[in-house]
């Protein structure tokens, strides 16, 4: 038995001025885009596959000025402003090991960057298991005196 795989692209060997067209058809709806999203679209919507290098090129030849702009805003500095310790508390969560079933959550205050919990557990969709750490920290803490947590259960 053979299985032959047809492809809907071509293998074309494409120039900057062969690309041209199908760019500013992309850049009429999507004018901002970036060379790895025009990458993306170009592939999905013109059904053309094209490297990054050649979009970058074309880009510096016919708009300069747009990637000047668009390179400049690149590494822009910003202000991190918080009103103290505590104002603001970041919670996020990872699901890199999946394939171990494992999963990952952190909980960080930014303005010392002290790590308030870090966690690995089976699972990171169980909001009860997030908010008892969150509980927990609170406490440790001393943030809350008498701190109770109430699960309400509702059955169909």
């Amino acid at each position: 038995m053979k299985i032959v795989v047809l492809s809907v692209f071509h293998v074309v060997r494409h120039t900057v001025e062969s690309i041209g067209p199908d760019i500013k058809r992309v850049r009429k709806r999507f004018s901002k885009q970036g060379s790895h999203d025009m990458k993306q679209i170009l592939l999905q919507e013109e059904h053309i596959m094209v490297s990054r290098e050649l979009i970058l090129r074309y880009m510096n030849v016919h708009h300069p000025n747009e990637v000047q702009d668009r390179k400049s805003r690149w590494l822009k500095h910003s202000t991190y402003w918080a009103a103290g310790l505590h104002d603001i508390w970041v919670f996020d969560q990872h699901d890199k090991w999946r394939r171990f079933q494992l999963f990952l959550h952190v909980g960080i205050e930014p303005f010392s960057g002290r790590i308030l919990w870090l966690k690995v557990w089976w699972t990171n969709h169980n909001p009860g298991l997030i908010c008892a750490w969150y509980c927990d920290t609170v406490h440790t803490l001393g943030g809350a005196r008498q701190f109770s947590l109430y699960t309400h259960v509702y059955v169909v």
